[in-house]
């Protein structure tokens, strides 16, 4: 696989300092077609599997509803909107459309 990488992207394959990345440990994308009933209920129940999931999983720590939101950058689907703001998540204007 290396060698693959390396002939398509040349030599340059390590950082040597800090590098940007997103900010994205989990995404779940929809459009506004999706039934707001189903993706209501998607949304809580991602919520709490995460938080079932937690002490087996530690990595799932950082994934919280108030992280969800905590970058975003587009409207958020009616049905997950209504789930957050159930659990007590401040939406920001952006997420609201």
């Amino acid at each position: 696989m290396r060698q693959l990488g390396n002939a398509v992207y040349g030599d340059n394959q390590k950082n040597e300092g800090d590098t940007t990345t997103l900010r994205v440990t989990v995404g779940i994308v929809t459009n506004d077609a999706a039934d707001d009933a189903m993706i209501y209920e998607m949304t809580k129940s991602f919520f709490a599997g995460v938080a079932e999931m937690r002490d087996s999983a530690p990595w799932l720590a950082a994934v919280t509803p108030e992280g969800a939101v905590a970058d975003i950058n587009m409207p958020l689907h009616p049905g997950a909107l209504r789930a957050l703001e159930e659990m007590g998540v401040t939406i920001p204007d952006v997420a609201r459309g």
